[in-house]
């Protein structure tokens, strides 16, 4: 259900022009839950060797804001 509201939601998007035609509406929400399952299953312990969390929640909010303004860029129309 998801993945099938997803993909219409993005085909409707690049109908409008507000994402980039070239992709595969399946393949962009994938590519983006795979990012932030990802953080959570392996992102803290990468970051141990970059950064001192303090406030994990914090933490999660901050990446989740990170890839959603990288990946939105992306999807942007050339």
């Amino acid at each position: 259900m998801l993945m099938r509201k997803g993909s219409e939601v993005i085909l409707e998007a690049q109908r409008a022009g507000r994402i980039r035609e070239d992709i595969r509406p399946d393949f962009a929400i994938i590519g983006f839950l795979s990012l932030v399952a990802h953080w959570f299953m392996s992102g803290h312990h990468l970051m141990v060797e970059t950064t001192d969390v303090k406030d994990r929640q914090a933490h999660d909010r901050e990446y989740l804001d990170f890839i959603i303004r990288v990946y939105l860029r992306g999807l942007a129309p050339e």
